[in-house]
């Protein structure tokens, strides 16, 4: 099974191999297989890490975003967007200066009105 995983990725062949193996009369125990355990393991590190850094980005998101409301009134859905759309690096800069801006203009300068 193994060697059959590789070898469709080789070719290109993923779908045709992943239907082939389902069509197969045994069950695969992931845990049994080397191979796949590996990738398995390191599939569910990887989706472990993904998931928290968007949970981390989101709770910042809406941190910031009921700060702006309490601060500056309910923000456009335009900031909203944007305050979603942003990478974790860029809400803590918008945290950081969050307190030192007059305004959301100033805040976020590229907005247009509010």
């Amino acid at each position: 099974l193994t060697k059959l995983i590789l070898l469709g990725d080789l070719r290109r062949a993923s779908g045709t191999i992943e239907k082939e193996i389902r069509a197969m009369p045994f069950t695969v125990d992931v845990n049994e297989n080397l191979f796949l355990k590996g990738v398995y393991t390191k599939g569910l590190a990887e989706g472990k890490a993904e998931g928290k850094a968007e949970g981390e980005a989101r709770g910042k998101a809406e941190t910031l975003l009921r700060l702006l409301s309490r601060r500056f009134g309910s923000p456009s859905s335009e900031i909203r967007e944007k305050v979603f759309a942003a990478d974790t690096e860029t809400l803590d800069g918008w945290l950081d200066r969050l307190l030192d801006e007059p305004n959301l203009e100033a805040l976020f300068p590229s907005s247009g009105p509010h």
